[in-house]
């Protein structure tokens, strides 16, 4: 039985080399077949748990993870580990400011500045949103002023 893992042992899957995966009836070429035929040909023959199991720890090589839990930053993948809580703590904090076309400028700089890479993400991120949200404040990005004449 051909394909892009060959069972090897009886714990699971292992990747075949390069040359028999080229040569396998269930190589990935778009031309030939659909992604979700293969996907269901793979499951058929290797069954579903062996097949999630392998992508797996395909997926777990291929993306990147902090493993202590804290913020940090790729330069292929960019932000890792900024939990939906942390994004609405931001958004509450610095509410002028636009978490996600910063969280892309930041990413910028940090391509375009390799020497000034930093170690604690989050203490640099905060720093970077605090500077913005001065900045619109100060041009008048901040807060309006409610229908009372109240506010900044």
């Amino acid at each position: 039985m051909g394909g892009l893992f060959s069972s090897t042992d009886t714990e699971g899957l292992e990747p075949q080399s390069e040359r028999d995966c080229e040569t396998s009836q269930h190589s990935l070429s778009r031309s030939s077949r659909s992604l979700p035929n293969e996907i269901a040909s793979l499951l058929s023959d290797y069954g579903a748990e062996a097949f999630f199991q392998a992508l797996g720890q395909v997926v777990a090589e291929l993306v990147p993870q902090c493993d202590n839990g804290e913020i940090g930053w790729d330069s292929e993948y960019g932000w890792i580990n900024i939990s939906q809580m942390v994004l609405k703590d931001w958004k509450f904090r610095f509410p002028s400011v636009s978490i996600e076309s910063e969280l892309s400028l930041a990413h910028g700089w940090l391509l375009a500045n390799p020497k000034n890479r930093k170690r604690r993400y989050r203490r640099f991120l905060e720093s970077w949103f605090g500077r913005a949200e001065k900045s619109r404040r100060a041009y008048g990005g901040g807060f309006k002023a409610d229908s009372n004449g109240g506010g900044f």
